[in-house]
């Protein structure tokens, strides 16, 4: 039985066989109209050969060998697509019966054969869909990884910025607090610039005062005291 592949450019390739002995020279792909094979596979039609030659093929067993009287070549179609193409040998003549009957019997291998693609390729489709879930699930733990990282992170910035914000309190206090310290110092130094003002002021006036005494002529220095006497007669 050759089973039709689905490429760009059909073709019918071997795929099993019953009873055949393979010989030399003996194609095993066909394509569209090569052969009886792909030229039953391009009409859509069986093609019956009724008088095959001595040396086109012979029918072996463990007695003996002959050749078949006929041929039958017949394409298993589904909806008009042509799935694969059976090719058999028979000693006796194949009759109408035979035929019709071979007929029906490609129509049903059409449908199993259609069933078998269609099962293949479901299963298929499920392994892509289970490698897709597994994917899928495989970014989706990462993807959780990285948002627990992420919240953690969000918390270490958070504290942080608890921490930056009680330390920014602490450190307008301390500025509120060398501030008014800082004017507190300013008003002393003021008091204390006044008293040496005052003091200086003081100083001056002592000074002044001392050094008006030293050039005032001094009043207060005795004179030499003299007395007369009178001699008596």
């Amino acid at each position: 039985m050759a089973e039709a592949e689905p490429d760009s450019e059909p073709q019918l390739r071997l795929v099993s066989s019953y009873a055949y002995k393979r010989r030399k020279g003996i194609a095993n792909v066909f394509g569209l109209g090569e052969g009886l094979v792909g030229q039953a596979a391009l009409e859509r039609k069986p093609i019956l050969i009724t008088q095959a030659p001595e040396d086109y093929i012979t029918i072996g067993s463990g007695l003996g060998e002959s050749a078949p009287v006929n041929i039958v070549v017949l394409p298993v179609l589904f909806e008009d697509q042509v799935m694969a193409v059976i090719e058999m040998a028979s000693f006796t003549t194949y009759s109408d019966a035979h035929l019709t009957f071979l007929e029906q019997l490609s129509e049903t291998l059409g449908v199993v054969l259609n069933t078998i693609v269609a099962t293949m390729r479901t299963e298929e489709l499920l392994q892509q869909s289970q490698g897709l879930t597994l994917e899928l699930q495989s970014q989706s733990e990462e993807l959780q990884s990285q948002r627990d990282e992420l919240e953690r992170t969000n918390q270490e910035l958070e504290e942080q910025a608890r921490s930056l914000k009680a330390s920014e309190e602490l450190l307008q206090q301390q500025q509120e607090e060398l501030q008014q310290t800082n004017e507190e110092l300013e008003e002393k130094a003021a008091l204390l610039a006044e008293q040496n003002a005052r003091i200086e002021q003081k100083n001056t006036e002592v000074e002044t005062a001392r050094m008006e005494l030293e050039e005032r002529p001094s009043s207060s220095r005795s004179r030499p005291s003299t007395r007369a006497s009178s001699s008596r007669t």
